[in-house]
């Protein structure tokens, strides 16, 4: 007899949560809830993609086997974002507003800001995002040079849905204009809605009719293969009537699996954006702007030092600092030493094969056969010397891991990415960024 999924669950956390730790599941797993389960698939919703894109990055394969042992057989984990499955919403204990700041000033999508979340004057700019900053406010403003399609990619809590809302809140101001804004989980709803209730074509209608349609979160569409064709349709019309559209994504369109190509064609950016993480200076000036006045600058400066990974990943942690006794920086070195140790499992080598596949555009596969094209090559010279830098491994065991290649072939490799200034050494060393927190 078919088991049931509350079965199902039960088996599955109980030996996730003896795999992990009561920590670890804590942090990582009871912020899940399973949705379906079939002979092909077993769906996770998650309350943010914040908490999704921890899972996806840290525990994918861990959680894929033990869903495989749960069920007895070969099924495809598959993460979503719902955020209707959830009751509460985590209340952070920062101030409500931060304080006023120039034009010029910085902020970030992180969950806790109220008052001035989501405008350009509230975002924290820095080195690795005042590009993407740029970019919104030329598309925001309009102008000859203004781009008619903006993609802006970054992983999250770097800031790519506060830029979007705030191209939406300067929109607005034209009401003329006909602005719609969704995420990619609310247009999947919406369209579900209109199939269920026989309005798809009045969805799909309201959505060509709007001067400016912003979309967030694109991956979360991944799969769902009619509300993209839906999707598609609506991005043909807004084309060719003018429109402009702007949109956010944790990965390049073209490295989204699940991601139909009707689609991909049709999401061709006049600018394309990344959003690298955030540097000391910048995560300063962010938590400068969350944290209560009086919080002393050496326990400011010491989280933004050492918590690199995200806006968010510093806002939990100022947090969890903030809910003790008055901060200090012997409670800072606590706290975030507690984090790192929670998210961190040591890095690997498929960590770097799929961090150097995502850069160059190829497959994992195609790092490890022997194939010769350009890309595949450059990639697998990447991972040479990522895990020679990263994992401190010696350049034998690094041959025998990529296919039982020479020790000669990982030292060139490794020498020639050192020397290396130009496109090539530029995208391993954003590589390397992206792999150290």
């Amino acid at each position: 007899m078919a088991r049931s999924l509350e079965d199902v669950w039960k088996s599955f956390t109980g030996e996730l949560f003896h795999l992990l730790g009561p920590e670890r599941f804590d942090a990582w797993v009871r912020n899940a809830r399973p949705v379906t389960l079939d002979e092909e698939t077993f769906a996770f919703h998650f309350e943010n993609t914040y908490a999704k894109d921890k899972i996806e990055t840290l525990l994918k394969d861990a959680v894929t086997d033990a869903a495989q042992r749960a069920t007895n057989r070969r099924v495809r984990v598959i993460f979503t974002v719902d955020r209707d499955s959830f009751a509460t919403a985590f209340a952070a204990p920062l101030r409500e507003a931060p304080r006023p700041r120039p034009p010029e000033g910085l902020g970030s999508e992180a969950d806790g800001r109220t008052a001035k979340e989501g405008t350009f004057r509230s975002f924290v700019a820095g080195a690795g995002n005042r590009m993407a900053l740029e970019a919104s406010r030329a598309f925001a403003f309009g102008g000859p040079r203004a781009p008619r399609m903006l993609l802006l990619v970054a992983p999250s809590g770097l800031g790519k849905s506060h830029l979007l809302r705030a191209i939406h809140l300067e929109l607005s101001r034209r009401p003329a204009l006909g602005v719609l804004h969704f995420t990619g989980e609310q247009f999947r709803r919406h369209f579900s809605h209109a199939v269920t209730r026989g309005h798809i074509e009045g969805f799909v209608k309201k959505c060509r009719s709007a001067g400016a349609l912003l979309f967030d979160d694109l991956h979360l569409l991944c799969g769902k293969e009619e509300a993209q064709a839906a999707l598609a349709d609506v991005l043909d019309a807004l084309d060719a009537q003018g429109g402009r559209v702007a949109v956010t994504s944790v990965l390049h369109p073209r490295r989204l699996d699940g991601l139909s190509g009707a689609l991909r064609r049709r999401l061709r950016a006049d600018v394309e954006v990344s959003i690298d993480r955030p540097d000391a200076a910048t995560g300063l000036g962010f938590l400068h702007d969350c944290a209560p006045s009086g919080t002393p600058e050496p326990v400011l400066a010491y989280l933004a030092q050492n918590v690199r990974s995200s806006h968010k990943d510093q806002l939990q942690c100022l947090s969890r600092l903030l809910a003790g006794p008055p901060p200090t920086l012997a409670a800072a070195r606590a706290v975030v030493s507690e984090f790192l140790n929670r998210w961190s499992q040591g890095l690997t080598y498929d960590d770097i094969v799929r961090a150097a596949a995502e850069t160059f555009g190829v497959t994992v596969s195609e790092i490890y056969s022997d194939g010769r094209s350009r890309p595949a090559s450059e990639a697998r010279h990447a991972c040479f010397y990522l895990a020679r830098k990263l994992l401190g491994e010696p350049f034998a065991r690094i041959g025998d891991h990529f296919g039982g290649r020479g020790h000669a072939t990982v030292l060139q490799a490794c020498r020639k990415l050192e020397r290396d200034r130009g496109g090539i050494g530029k995208r391993v060393k954003r590589i390397e960024r992206e792999l150290k927190p």
